[in-house]
Formats: C-alpha cells, structure tokens, sequence
C-alpha cells in the first residue's frame, strides 16, 4: 500500500465510525446532510450522500466537512472520530489474515 491509498483503506472505517457515532446518538442522515458547510459557502447535502458515504462507496469531497457534520450532530470533536477510525484500522492491521484452506493444506 503506497501514501496514495491510504484515504481508500480508511474509507471503510471512517465510514463505520462516523454511521455508529450518528445512530447511537440517536440521529437521522438528515441531520447530518443539512449540518455539511461546503468550502464554497453552500450548505447542505443530499441524504443519498450521506448514504453512500456510511456505506464505504463514496470519498466526499470534502470529507473534513462531512466529518465536521458528523461531529456536531453528535456532540463530538471530530478529531475523535478521525481517531476511532485510525484506531479501527490499526485493529485490523494487527489481526492475522485468514487462514485459507487451501494454505492449511485443505481441499
């Protein structure tokens, strides 16, 4: 994995982090969509965004808004949220691979 594939390997877990952060707090994608603040002063996004971006299909734009909107529908920082997927992550580095049957000598 080179530099340039680390906002693809953390997708999946910022993703996780940010939909269990929002769901037990209690909150819809719908607070999140309208709490985005794009660079270009709009606001708002549509909960299909926020859909694709929980289920690891999409990279926003400007993910450090979209985490900033996680953040304060929450009651968080972001910096924790960013932490807790970093954590998520190295977690998972750390696990052995599977073991394939066909390694172990199977099938």
């Amino acid at each position: 994995m080179g530099p340039r594939d680390a906002p693809t390997a953390l997708l999946p877990y910022l993703a996780r982090v940010t939909r269990e952060a929002r769901v037990n707090a209690g909150r819809k994608r719908a607070h999140i969509a309208v709490y985005v603040v794009k660079r270009g002063g709009g606001e708002g996004v549509a909960d299909s965004t926020i859909s694709r971006f929980e289920h690891g299909h999409y990279w926003p734009e400007d993910v450090d808004a979209m985490v900033q909107a996680y953040a304060r529908a929450v009651g968080c920082h972001p910096f924790d949220l960013y932490s807790r997927a970093l954590q998520a992550w190295a977690d998972d580095l750390e696990r052995p691979p599977p073991v394939s049957p066909f390694d172990a000598g199977g099938l």
